[in-house]
């Protein structure tokens, strides 16, 4: 799949000198100001996300978001991954259009050849992964389950059912695991004690005991204000030359509008 938008790619801002953790802290809950147009026209908002080493100041990469929006709805997001040193070393393109939770996406890391992805055939989600460049590629054909969620519609996940997961409720939800090839079922809920009124706190977690062992849980941090990322810690869809996943706390900067389109597509 390739970037319809090779051009504004080109123009995401490297960042040599991350900032610090407590800045990008204070700066995630500032108000993030759109023009009128936001909900008019296709919009496109920019993102970036700091991954660090988990319980170090280590940066290991950055992710540049580049999100089009319309009418207040994600349509699409193209994801590049950078090293410390701003070099790339993936990317990645989701496409909610169709199903915002159980989006279409393909993920590709330059360095390792590893790559993976989803896409919808008839009825059933077809279903890809390559651990590196000599390895086979799999493949498997799924039905798509009840309440499924894929790769980045967890956001999406969260967003309709806010005010459920605010008030304690847990859900139960199958998660596309492509290295697996199948949907295992997760425990979503939140974990904080509620007396933070500008953040919670929710965490994933697989319902198997089996699994846990294998698959530490994931907590991801969300502004109670206007329901966006602020953190995520846990394994990383970025892997290490030995094909393993890293394991990264990452702490998002506030979004910003980049480009405003009159584009019509839905």
């Amino acid at each position: 799949m390739s970037c319809r938008y090779p051009s504004l790619i080109a123009r995401i801002p490297l960042m040599v000198s991350p900032p610090g953790r407590i800045w990008l802290r204070t700066m995630a809950l500032l108000p993030i100001f759109l023009s009128p147009l936001a909900f008019s026209a296709e919009t496109i908002r920019e993102r970036v996300g700091y991954a660090y080493a988990a319980g170090s100041e280590t940066l290991l990469y950055t992710e540049h978001h580049q999100e089009w929006w319309k009418s207040g709805r994600i349509l699409r997001d193209t994801v590049t991954y950078r090293d410390a040193q701003g070099g790339i070393i993936g990317e990645k393109h989701v496409d909610f259009r169709i199903r915002e939770s159980a989006p279409k996406f393909l993920l590709r890391n330059i360095r390792t050849g590893h790559s993976e992805g989803a896409t919808t055939d008839s009825n059933k989600l077809q279903v890809s992964f390559r651990l590196s460049q000599s390895a086979p590629l799999k493949k498997e054909a799924l039905e798509l389950p009840e309440g499924a969620i894929v790769d980045a519609g967890f956001d999406r996940f969260v967003e309709n059912n806010w005010e459920a997961l605010i008030q304690g409720d847990t859900f139960v939800q199958p998660f596309l695991v492509p290295s697996r090839l199948q949907f295992i079922d997760f425990r979503i809920r939140r974990i904080d004690d509620g007396s933070d009124p500008e953040r919670a706190t929710f965490e994933m977690a697989t319902e198997s005991a089996l699994l846990r062992f294998f698959a530490p849980a994931i907590t991801v941090v969300y502004s109670i204000r206007d329901r966006t990322l602020l953190e995520y810690d846990g394994v990383s869809n970025m892997r290490n030359a030995r094909g393993e996943n890293l394991d990264v706390e990452i702490l998002f900067q506030p979004s910003r509008q980049a480009v405003t389109s009159a584009s019509s597509s839905t």
